[in-house]
């Protein structure tokens, strides 16, 4: 009976360790960044809209998000990802939300770039002219 208690002890110290060396690698994959599986290969990118760039609750028309889920999501960008695109902040309607050479806002769009370069992120630009969303009528030709 003895030698029996001690080959159970020994399959429960074996699969205690297999499970244990399981939990370990499912730990270490889960840790894995996408940006560090693919950095021999190409950028992983992420289109960011201005709440992230700008680390602030800003109105933007498809965003409702509060700043501890804007922190949130500006950590997940930093962990996973080596380059950034804008998701509106460089189109003509947001560039030039007002008519005339004194309606332009750079702000957004300077902190979009700011952003990644303070991540060192590769920058991509972003459509100028898209059909849904260029600047309101009142402009002038001249």
């Amino acid at each position: 009976m003895n030698t029996k208690f001690q080959q159970s002890i020994s399959r429960i110290s074996l699969i205690a360790a297999a499970l244990l060396a399981i939990s370990a690698t499912s730990r270490a994959t889960l840790h894995l960044r996408l940006k560090d599986a693919y950095t021999d290969h190409f950028y992983v990118g992420v289109a960011i809209n201005r709440t992230i760039a700008m680390n602030a609750e800003v109105r933007v028309d498809n965003v409702n998000r509060n700043l501890e889920q804007i922190g949130k999501d500006i950590a997940l960008v930093k962990e996973q990802f080596n380059q950034i695109s804008p998701e509106n902040d460089l189109k003509w309607a947001l560039i030039q939300p007002n008519p005339g050479p004194d309606g332009y806002n750079f702000g957004p769009a300077d902190a979009y770039v700011d952003f990644g370069l303070k991540n060192s992120m590769y920058i991509v630009g972003h459509t100028l002219v898209w059909h849904g969303q260029t600047p309101k009528l009142g402009f002038s030709r001249n």
